[in-house]
């Protein structure tokens, strides 16, 4: 199966957040599965860091 992941649902998956819903977690760490992500949601982890810098 193939996965879009949303910017919140991929920075929970690389964190391993506990956030991150068990089903989702195992569909997303399923070897068959094929995950990807939009550019967009790095530029948007990007500009949200540069307003808020931690």
């Amino acid at each position: 199966m193939k996965f879009l992941l949303d910017t919140h649902i991929l920075l929970w998956a690389l964190r391993g957040d506990p956030l991150l819903p068990q089903g989702a977690a195992e569909a997303i760490g399923n070897p068959e599965s094929v995950v990807v992500y939009s550019a967009a949601s790095l530029w948007e982890v990007e500009t949200k860091h540069l307003a808020h810098p931690d």
